[in-house]
C-alpha cells in the first residue's frame, strides 16, 4: 500500500472561485509590507531630522523616542490599509497578472 504523497504549493487554477478564498492573506500580506516600509521610513526620517538639527542628544532621545515610534505605526498603518486595500481591490476587480504573459 503506498501512502498518498503531500504537496504544500498551492494549485492555481483559471477557476477565480477556486482562489477566492486567498483573497484574504493577500490582502493582510500587502498591507503588511507597506506598513513596515512606511513605518521603518518614517521612524527613520525622524531620526535623521533629529541629527539634522542638531538636537540628537540623550534628553530629546528619550524624550521624542516614543512619540517617533508612536508616529511611525500610525503612518506605517495608515498608508498600509490603504493603499493594501486598494491593492487588494484591484487584484480582486481585475484579477491577477498571468505568468505566461506570451500566451
Amino acid at each position: 500500500m503506498s501512502e498518498p504523497t503531500l504537496n504544500s504549493s498551492p494549485v492555481m487554477t483559471d477557476d477565480p472561485a477556486a482562489n477566492r478564498d486567498l483573497r484574504w492573506p493577500r490582502l493582510v500580506a500587502n498591507s503588511l509590507w507597506i506598513v513596515i516600509c512606511f513605518g521603518l521610513g518614517s521612524f527613520v526620517s525622524d531620526l535623521l531630522g533629529s541629527v539634522w538639527n542638531h538636537t540628537f542628544t540623550t534628553s530629546v532621545l528619550s524624550a521624542q523616542l516614543f512619540l517617533w515610534f508612536g508616529k511611525a505605526l500610525a503612518v506605517g498603518l495608515f498608508f498600509g490599509l490603504f493603499m493594501g486595500f486598494f491593492t487588494w481591490l484591484t487584484q480582486e476587480l481585475f484579477g491577477r497578472p498571468k505568468t505566461n504573459s506570451s500566451e
